[in-house]
């Protein structure tokens, strides 16, 4: 059994929440694909059975998302569940100027990340830190920012479209334009509606699931979600031996894109077009063509068995 489960996660939960659902109710091998904050709603691929395999691939696609800040205040986690901690004495913002500053944040920026998140220092998560009342250095990270755009504004509320690379930290992105603003900022709600191939048309309610008797009728397959990789196939007689790790020489390729580019992750196909492996090309498309018959041209990286 393998493919993925994509849900519409509910406010509230963790996305570890969710997945050990999952895990729990059709008692699988279960992995999610990106981390929603509790507040979050929205996107949440689940990788299941031999698919968490694949799960490293996934981790830093970009997102799309739609959200709203209250503007007016800051809290300390970024986001309207934490304790204020600055607010604005008078709350006046000049439309020209927000849509101004939304601009200047197009592009590679830098972020530090949240105090309150997951993201791992010296061996604990920087919320476990903040807890015990310990502020650890969190180092400046680059991030891309595609598009940033204003929806709606109704004082003090602003709702707001994103699309930006994976690790972005959309909490700290408003608390940055706040800053900007001159009147703080802080995240009230944030709905994921894309995360790389995974879009909110293909997501399930939590209700879904928790309801389902079995998991197979629920499950997309792998290869819907796995376009950006281009296709290898080799002779039937090899198939099995490429799901043991074995190299792919010139001699069992039956076609290859000659446009693929040396380092490039491509995936090996059987004849019903199954996803076998992810493998690496040692050549360019243009060489593969000289190059000798016991020539190794791609290397498994990612045996889906």
């Amino acid at each position: 059994m393998e493919g993925f489960l994509i849900i519409d996660k509910p406010k509230g939960l963790t996305s570890h929440d969710v997945v050990e659902k999952v895990r729990r109710k059709f008692k699988v091998k279960a992995g999610h694909l990106g981390t929603l904050d509790p507040l979050a709603t929205g996107v949440l691929p689940i990788a299941i059975g031999k698919a968490t395999k694949l799960t490293s691939f996934f981790i830093g696609e970009d997102k799309e998302y739609e959200g709203e800040m209250v503007l007016g205040f800051a809290t300390d986690t970024y986001d309207v569940e934490g304790r204020v901690i600055r607010r604005t004495q008078r709350l006046t913002v000049d439309v020209d100027k927000l849509k101004k500053i939304l601009e200047e944040f197009k592009g590679e920026i830098e972020q530090i990340p949240p105090l309150y998140s997951a993201l791992k220092v010296k061996g604990k998560r920087l919320y476990e830190w903040a807890r015990q009342g310990v502020e650890v250095e969190r180092k400046p990270r680059k991030v891309k920012i595609f598009a940033l755009k204003l929806l709606n504004i109704s004082l003090p509320y602003v709702k707001f479209y994103v699309h930006c690379s994976g690790g972005t930290y959309i909490r700290t992105l408003v608390n940055d334009i706040g800053e900007k603003l001159g009147c703080f900022a802080t995240l009230k709600e944030l709905k994921r509606i894309r995360s790389g191939p995974f879009h909110l048309k293909h997501a399930l309610p939590l209700s879904v699931i928790e309801e389902a008797n079995s998991i197979l009728p629920l499950l997309r397959r792998m290869e819907e979600f796995l376009d950006r990789f281009k296709n290898v196939k080799v002779k039937e007689e090899f198939e099995e031996k490429v799901l043991h790790g074995t190299p792919v020489y010139k001699n069992v390729l039956l076609s290859y894109p000659e446009e693929v580019k040396r380092g490039e992750m491509v995936k090996i196909v059987d004849g019903k077009g199954k996803v076998l492996c992810i493998a690496e090309s040692r050549f360019d498309g243009r060489e593969i063509e000289n190059k000798a018959e016991n020539n190794i041209i791609f290397q498994p990286r990612k045996v889906l068995r």
